[in-house]
């Protein structure tokens, strides 16, 4: 096997072409445009920084679709410096489990499967790997040591955003996503909705996860042909092999959680939010993501270690614990401009 290397991070930066179109709720404007594209690519500075912080002794990927090495853009030549720093892998990967073309929501979601792909390739069957969503932040705290241990002996952990057999979630309940499972072909009717944002897995839970998800990408494909259901994002898709493998839900809640902190909209903070190992901060790609990665580009700064002054700092820069006056100002003057120049375009 190419790659033996026990713990492996990644995430993935997919930047649409002028063609595809896609729409992604957190983040407005043409998905092609460089203002679009630039908000992802922020977010692979606190990621890296903190993940090898938090992972001194890991191997970082990044998988891209296209060769962001000879981009000669300022933020890309700051960005690609930073990155090789780090020792970051870049992998240029192609798109290939692209949904039907009427999917425009979360479209380019799916290319986690292309890197689940690459992995069962290349990943020793003890290798442990974790895919994470690049606006994901590692804390630091030393119960990142029981993650990668738990993950090394149960062969998988994934997170739970809701619990509500009843409660939406990206236009499916669980209860409807499990008559669409069943429908597909899978038996257990146990199944839950694990966050996409989190894909921990084994190298041999790895490659039964990537197989599985093959032969239902073929099924679901062949289902839209003759049904009229609402078309599904990657997790919901994932949450039905997960079942059809009999994996647990849930089972690596103690870890990460998707936190929601936008100014006067919702939030779900909890005051344990903060001893996490993975905090997933969607909203804040465009409001402190942006600011720290600003900051840390332009001062090349390393990432902060647990229990700092510096990295209470970044804490209240990202409104984990509360938005303090000076984020909310600064949150709502991005989030003006934002809307003047929708309006504009």
């Amino acid at each position: 096997m190419e790659n033996e290397t026990t713990k492996n991070i990644a995430t993935w930066l997919y930047l649409e072409g002028i063609t595809e179109k896609g729409t992604y709720p957190q983040v407005k404007g043409k998905s092609s445009s460089p203002e679009f594209h630039d908000i992802y690519k922020r977010c692979l500075v606190s990621f890296y920084l903190s993940a090898q912080k938090a992972n001194p002794d890991g191997t970082f990927f990044l998988f891209c679709n296209i060769d962001l090495i000879s981009s000669t853009r300022e933020i890309d030549v700051n960005l690609i410096k930073l990155l090789k720093r780090l020792n970051i892998k870049f992998i240029h990967l192609q798109f290939t489990f692209q949904p039907p073309d009427e999917q425009r929501k979360w479209r380019n979601q799916f290319y986690v499967l292309d890197i689940l792909k690459y992995f069962s390739i290349t990943l020793h069957d003890n290798s442990t790997c974790i895919i994470l969503d690049g606006d994901v932040i590692w804390s630091g705290t030393p119960a990142t040591n029981q993650l990668w241990s738990d993950l090394s002996e149960i062969g998988y952990l994934n997170m739970l955003p809701i619990a509500g057999k009843d409660e939406i979630i990206n236009g499916f309940t669980i209860n409807e996503l499990g008559k669409l499972s069943k429908d597909l072909g899978n038996v257990n009717k146990d199944i839950q909705y694990a966050g996409g944002e989190f894909i921990a897995l084994r190298g041999d839970y790895l490659k039964k996860v990537f197989q599985e998800s093959s032969c239902y990408w073929e099924k679901y494909r062949g289902y839209l042909l003759k049904s009229d259901s609402a078309l599904i994002e990657e997790a919901h898709f994932l949450s039905i092999v997960y079942s059809s493998l009999g994996m647990k839900f849930g089972v690596g809640d103690k870890y990460i959680r998707r936190i929601w902190t936008q100014v006067l909209h919702y939030s779900n903070r909890e005051a344990a939010d903060i001893d996490l190992v993975c905090w997933h901060l969607p909203a804040e790609k465009r409001f402190a993501i942006r600011r720290i990665a600003e900051k840390f580009l332009k001062d090349g700064r390393d990432w902060p270690s647990f229990g700092s002054d510096h990295w209470l700092g970044i804490v209240r820069e990202l409104g984990l614990t509360h938005n303090s006056f000076t984020k909310t100002l600064l949150d709502l003057s991005i989030s003006l401009r934002d809307r003047v120049r929708e309006i504009r375009s």
